[in-house]
């Protein structure tokens, strides 16, 4: 006969190296093609034609800061231009718009003329009925 378990807790057991690993960030989770020691014994920036003894370490770092300093103003370059583009195009919107204002102010002018001569012939016309009524009056 077994012994009875009521009294007893039960725990669940944790068993060590159970479930998926810790996410580490590696070279190769972020996308790096080759190991460190690959790219050891060449320089990025050097040219590629140069691989001799006289090429040594003042050189190389001399290199490193002239090959950033062309890629820096070549960005710079490519941002200008394109900064030049968009406002090129910016100001060409801008000119059709004035033209078109421009055009609706002549318009809208036109029409207020227009309104203030009708106003100055319907206050002579009122200005005449007053004194057509005014001369009626007078005379009873």
């Amino acid at each position: 006969m077994q012994p009875s378990r009521k009294g007893k807790k039960v725990t669940a057991r944790i068993t060590p190296g159970r479930g998926p690993p810790p996410y580490r960030i590696t070279r190769r989770s972020l996308g790096a093609r080759r190991k460190p020691e690959e790219d050891a014994g060449e320089h990025i920036c050097a040219p590629p034609g140069r691989r001799d003894e006289t090429n040594d370490e003042a050189d190389a770092g001399q290199t490193t800061v002239h090959n950033k300093h062309l890629r820096d103003v070549e960005h710079a370059n490519r941002i200008l231009e394109r900064t030049k583009s968009n406002y090129a195009s910016h100001i060409a919107d801008l000119k059709t718009d004035l033209v078109a204002t421009k055009a609706l102010n002549r318009e809208l002018i036109k029409q207020v003329r227009e309104l203030q001569m009708s106003l100055r012939r319907i206050e002579e016309v009122v200005k005449d009925a007053f004194d057509k009524n005014d001369v009626q009056e007078s005379t009873y």
